[in-house]
Parts: C-alpha cells; sequence; structure tokens
C-alpha cells in the first residue's frame, strides 16, 4: 500500500482549527474531520488550487450526501463553518486568533 501524501499545509491548518476553543479535529479521512457544535465537515485539503483534484474526490464532492468540501487554506475552513465572514481573517502574529 502507498502511503498517502499529505499536503504542505495541512500541519498548520490542523494546529489552527485545534488553537479554536469548541473545535475538534481528526485527521486520516482524506483529509479531516473537523467537528464543531455536534455538525461534522469533512475537508479535503490542497496545497494550492493548481493541486490536481483526483476522480474520486470529484466523485465524493458531487454524491456525498453529507458535508464535504475541497479547501485551500484554514480561511477557507473558518468560513465555511461560519466561524468569521471575509477573505483575510487570522491574525498573522497569533495564527489560532482570528482578526477583528
Amino acid at each position: 500500500m502507498r502511503a498517502r501524501k499529505i499536503d504542505n499545509n495541512q500541519r498548520e491548518i490542523v494546529e489552527v482549527l485545534r488553537s479554536i476553543p469548541g473545535v475538534t479535529v481528526s485527521c486520516n479521512h482524506d483529509d479531516i474531520l473537523v467537528g464543531r457544535n455536534g455538525v461534522t465537515y469533512w475537508y479535503e485539503i490542497k496545497g494550492s488550487r493548481s493541486t490536481k483534484i483526483q476522480k474520486s474526490q470529484v466523485s465524493l464532492k458531487n454524491n456525498w450526501s453529507g458535508h464535504y468540501k475541497i479547501v485551500y487554506s484554514v480561511d477557507d475552513i473558518l468560513i465555511d463553518m461560519g466561524i468569521v465572514n471575509g477573505k483575510r481573517i487570522r491574525n498573522k502574529e497569533h495564527p489560532g486568533e482570528l482578526d477583528p
């Protein structure tokens, strides 16, 4: 069995999400499961918008009846989960904190 490639930005994304009170993260589920307020979010993390999306991921995105989304940053996740609105939302000096 071939080891699954982890996108470069996944470690940072998981670290920031885990620093937010009330958010849990479980890895290795193509790519991460994130829980908040009794809702589970399934995210496929891509390192950049030029990263190839696999046919199986497109099929999952189109056919899965639960939450599944392909994302490129922690900002994409925070916006999708409704934690914040806007383009630049993280405080660069303190990555786990959100800008006002």
